[in-house]
C-alpha cells in the first residue's frame, strides 16, 4: 500500500521519536551528548560503550551512492543531485531523501520501519515508504564502518543493486 510523501515523513518521525525516547532504547547520557556535542559530562567511554553495541545507531548523511535502475544501467545519486539523512536508532530506521532543484529541495523518497543487524549485515524491513515496499519485504544490506563513514551494499539475487557511503553526523 503506497501512503502520500507528507504521511510517510510524518510517520517516519514519529516513529523515531517514540523509539528513541522509549527508556529502554535511549538513555539521557545519549541525549546529552548529541544536545551539547559531548560537553555534558558524558564521558567519551560511555559513548563508545553504547556504540560497540550497537555500532550504526545514529545519524547519518548521504555522501555518495549508486543504484541500478530497471534497464540495468547505474545512476550515480550525485548526477541526481540526491541529499539524504538516516536516523538508525535501537531498533528502528527513518530516512528522507530530497533532490537538490533549481526551485530548492524536491521529495524524492523516504522510509521507516525496523531493522535486524549482525556482524555483517544491516536488514530494513520498511513498515511505511513512498516508494512501493510492501509490509514484510526486506532490504538487506552488507556493511562496514570505515572512518565514522557506513559503506553499505546491497545485493538481491547474486546481483549488486545498490552501494552508498553514509557520514556519521
Amino acid at each position: 500500500m503506497l501512503y502520500s510523501y507528507p504521511v510517510v515523513i510524518a510517520t517516519s518521525v514519529l516513529m523515531f521519536i517514540c523509539a528513541t525516547i522509549s527508556p529502554l532504547t535511549y538513555s539521557p547520557l545519549t541525549y546529552a551528548a548529541e544536545h551539547n556535542n559531548g560537553r555534558s559530562g558524558v564521558s567519551s567511554a560511555s559513548m563508545k560503550t553504547e556504540q560497540q553495541a550497537n555500532p550504526i545507531q545514529g545519524t547519518w548523511q548521504l555522501v555518495s551512492g549508486r543504484y541500478l535502475n530497471e534497464q540495468q544501467q547505474w545512476v550515480d545519486y550525485a548526477s541526481l543531485n540526491l541529499s539524504a539523512i538516516k536516523i538508525i536508532a535501537a531498533s528502528h530506521f527513518s530516512f528522507t531523501t530530497v533532490q537538490q532543484t533549481a526551485t530548492g529541495p524536491k521529495f524524492w523518497a523516504a522510509g521507516t520501519g525496523t531493522y535486524q543487524l549482525t556482524n555483517t549485515t544491516y536488514t530494513e524491513q520498511p513498515s511505511l515508504n513512498s516508494f512501493g515496499a510492501v509490509v514484510g519485504q526486506e532490504f538487506v544490506f552488507e556493511y562496514q564502518l570505515k572512518n565514522n563513514q557506513l559503506h553499505t551494499q546491497r545485493v538481491e539475487n547474486g546481483d549488486l543493486q545498490e552501494v552508498e557511503v553514509w557520514q556519521r553526523l
